[in-house]
């Protein structure tokens, strides 16, 4: 059996902190998905994160914008994320807080949500 974790149509928000300290040891297929979260304010979510599996984040989500088309939006978010990290005096992880809502929306939603159960699991 595989570990399934959904969360749609949610505000986090105030000082809320969601799966900060979380870590899967598992076997099973793990799937934590996201449609139509709105992260705001002082919420953390996932910022327990180590530098290795950030990094392994980044590397992945850039694998994944070559597999979308270039006039969908979501393509447009990510470069502008990767952009925005590459060129920017804020660290990675501020700038990809700020992209969080929009990663968890629509199609970047599996996508973001796949990369992090696979991260979560090693």
């Amino acid at each position: 059996m595989g570990i399934n974790i959904n969360i749609t149509n949610s505000e986090i928000t105030d000082q809320a902190k969601l799966m900060n300290n979380m870590t899967i040891n598992s076997t099973s297929n793990v799937n934590v998905g996201m449609n139509n979260v709105k992260i705001g304010n002082q919420a953390e979510i996932l910022n327990n994160m180590t530098q290795d599996q950030f990094d392994e984040f980044i590397i992945q989500i850039k694998e994944q914008v070559n597999l979308l088309n270039k006039t969908d939006a979501e393509y447009s978010t990510i470069k502008n994320m990767l952009l925005d990290i590459q060129k920017n005096n804020s660290s990675a992880r501020e700038i990809v807080r700020h992209y969080l809502p929009d990663l968890f929306t629509g199609t970047l939603s599996g996508i973001a949500s796949n990369i992090i159960s696979n991260i979560m699991m090693r």
